[in-house]
């Protein structure tokens, strides 16, 4: 994520980075800010975000078994419905966006991120939250035509 952070800022870009680990205080700091894009990584937060949220964001697992079912922790069990739930997910692989559409996700999907970049003039404020999260006030891919 580092490395991500200064790539963007080198190209003219605010970021933040956040590794909050209390979901209300994450969402009181960005429902109190102007952020275009958001980005979770934490699967642990995606049943408040579908709740409490006030913007659209996207979702991406990284969760370690995420391709074995048969190995799942009883809280990603309970949680994968509210994974469908997100507004838009980006998968990391076929295998995975096969899973979430097999099981039902009707949202935007999306394989990658492209992040569009008019100028270096425009202001891309990209907000991290490790534990797993990235926000951004500039829009990328299809994301901001949908929300």
């Amino acid at each position: 994520m580092q490395e991500y952070k200064y790539f963007l800022e080198k190209i003219g870009h605010e970021v933040d980075i956040f590794n909050y680990k209390d979901v209300n205080k994450l969402l009181e700091k960005i429902n109190n800010n102007n952020y275009d894009f958001i980005h979770l990584h934490a699967y642990q937060f995606v049943s408040e975000f579908n709740k409490r949220l006030e913007k659209k964001y996207c979702f991406t697992c990284h969760h370690g078994y995420f391709l074995k079912e048969d190995k799942w922790e009883k809280d990603f069990q309970e949680g994968f419905q509210d994974y469908l739930n997100a507004p838009e997910i980006i998968a990391l692989s076929h295998a995975t966006k096969d899973i979430f559409l097999n099981a039902g996700y009707s949202g935007y999907m999306s394989g990658r991120i492209l992040i569009l970049v008019r100028s270096s003039k425009t202001i891309f404020r990209l907000l991290t939250i490790l534990l797993t999260l990235t926000i951004s006030r500039r829009s990328i891919n299809n994301f901001a035509k949908t929300g």
